[in-house]
């Protein structure tokens, strides 16, 4: 039992994409809790990935002089991240 009216994750995710990046164009992170099957989170993946694009990280990112770093936050501008 929530205040939040029922909204599709599609439509969330579809409003946050033009805003992403309008302050600045550093990582965002999304935190998605979820308690969906696989059939659901494929289905969400899916939508990231078609409305992100490339905005959405999907690979690693491994440091050009040490792979054993974590990328930087200016390594990952212009990025989402789950």
């Amino acid at each position: 039992y929530t205040l939040v009216k029922p909204c599709s994750f599609e439509s969330i995710i579809r409003y946050m994409e033009p805003n992403l990046f309008k302050t600045s164009p550093y990582p965002v992170i999304l935190n998605i809790e979820n308690h969906c099957s696989l059939e659901q989170q494929n289905e969400m993946a899916r939508i990231l990935e078609s409305i992100l694009g490339d905005q959405l990280l999907k690979e690693p990112l491994v440091h050009a002089a040490n792979p054993r770093y974590l990328p930087s936050p200016e390594d990952l501008k212009y990025k989402v991240i789950v």
